[in-house]
């Protein structure tokens, strides 16, 4: 009888046991599933003030710039930017690096770029702005690799490259990495483009040397003329007193391709415009 009295009591022992390791179980679970998180996190901030790719909802990076500093005041001055067409002209061997105090971050570049194309590039052409609601984006940050051009010591001198492409737009922009100004910026459209004709080129190209702050020649230079006396581009405008212009050039071809469901062609025009910093015409 004493036997069968303690039964339950060590059967209850036993349940209180299994429990307690259930329990501790689950305890160590959460708690690994905490660590990761954290630990993701931790990944996604340096990630934003790094180089590398990211694929971002606008919404995303509008928040990081609502936190930063995007009204950038200063401006390269003409000894700078001749030095930075210089190397972009033949930048030889270049070396990545992390931003330095005083340059953009990551994120900030790729605002820079997305509103360079929303406000300045895409209206000018007559082109819808919401044709970068959803991207891709990618960049990294480089600097010439020469002794006298460490990053640290000239960080004018490092650029980033970014990326920015959906199905209506691609586009490379060349910024500079402490002032955000686009130095060149090579954009291929999907979409039908309301201008094309010279005015609007011609106003692209001027608002871009304006966009260096410098007083311009305000006389384009052009490349050659044809025999009817139309211009032929690429187009020159100088900035400032020295040997550095805005350039551009600008082309427009035929992209064919087959549906998937009839065979058909499927033909599709691809604009292309490439914005360039150049030593001119007498030196091409």
């Amino acid at each position: 009888m004493k036997e069968h009295k303690n039964f339950p009591a060590k059967k209850t022992g036993k349940i209180l046991v299994n429990l307690s390791g259930i329990l501790s179980a689950l305890a160590i679970a959460f708690g690994g599933l905490f660590l990761v998180q954290l630990k993701l996190n931790q990944e996604q901030e340096k990630l934003l003030t790094d180089s590398g790719l990211i694929e971002l909802p606008q919404t995303e990076i509008i928040e990081v710039t609502e936190a930063g500093d995007l009204s950038l005041s200063v401006l390269l001055t003409e000894e700078q930017l001749e030095e930075l067409r210089n190397i972009l002209e033949e930048p030889g061997e270049t070396v990545l690096h992390e931003p330095l105090s005083g340059q953009l971050s990551m994120a900030q570049a790729i605002e820079c770029g997305r509103t360079w194309l929303k406000d300045f590039f895409l209206p000018r052409l007559g082109t819808n702005e919401n044709s970068l609601s959803d991207y891709k984006a990618s960049c990294y940050l480089w600097a010439p690799e020469s002794p006298d051009s460490e990053p640290e010591n000239r960080p004018w001198l490092s650029c980033w490259t970014i990326s920015l492409s959906n199905q209506h737009i691609e586009a490379v922009l060349i910024l500079n990495a402490v002032t955000g100004q686009i130095l060149e910026a090579s954009v291929s459209c999907f979409s039908p483009i309301e201008y094309q004709e010279q005015n609007a080129l011609m106003t692209l190209l001027e608002d871009f040397a304006s966009s260096f702050g410098m007083d311009n020649d305000s006389r384009p230079v052009y490349s050659a003329e044809t025999e009817s006396g139309a211009k032929k581009l690429p187009w020159y405008q100088r900035l400032g007193t020295r040997s550095t212009f805005a350039s551009i050039q600008a082309s427009s071809i035929i992209v064919c391709s087959t549906d998937t469901d009839t065979d058909l062609p499927l033909y599709t025009e691809q604009f292309n415009i490439h914005l360039y910093l150049s030593p001119g015409p007498e030196m091409q």
